[in-house]
């Protein structure tokens, strides 16, 4: 199948938000030379599950989720500012040998998600089996656009 390609003359441009740092206007970010499918937010959140719900299987429970995407000061630096998170945390920097990376991109600028998990974490509490896993997302320049940190249980092969 093939997917007709739209000019960037036919695209329409997207409504401004108010000037202010808790709004982002996304009306230049597909400016460049080609056209990009966008990646959501969300759907960073989604993909991740939908991977680890695959490693886990049927017999597996996600517990619980927590994720982030860019923080405030790479939003800053990049010249669009949103409201400072006082409690962000980058959960890819928990990977042993990944305590330098940052969240550099946001998935709106992206069109490839390549995803990545490492389990950090094992415990028994309440006879329950659990993992903790830290999963990410990088795009094809292998630069991080999402992170998010799941514990999982797990069933006993006891």
């Amino acid at each position: 199948i093939e997917l007709p390609v739209r000019d960037v003359a036919e695209a329409p441009e997207a409504p401004d938000g108010e000037d202010n740092a808790s709004e982002i206007s996304t009306s230049s970010i597909h400016s460049g030379p080609q056209l990009k499918v966008a990646i959501l937010n969300f759907m960073g959140r989604d993909m991740t599950t939908a991977y680890l719900e695959n490693y886990i299987g049927y017999a597996g429970k996600i517990k619980n989720v927590r994720w982030n995407i860019m923080p405030s000061d790479t939003h800053a630096a990049l010249g669009k500012p949103v409201a400072h998170v006082e409690d962000y945390v980058n959960y890819i920097q928990k990977v042993p040998g990944k305590e330098n990376t940052t969240l550099t991109i946001h998935g709106l600028t992206t069109d490839v998600a390549i995803m990545n998990a490492e389990v950090i974490g094992k415990s028994v509490v309440d006879q329950e089996y659990l993992i903790k896993v830290i999963a990410w997302i990088e795009d094809i320049n292998k630069e991080a656009w999402f992170g998010a940190e799941f514990d999982i249980a797990l069933p006993s092969k006891r």
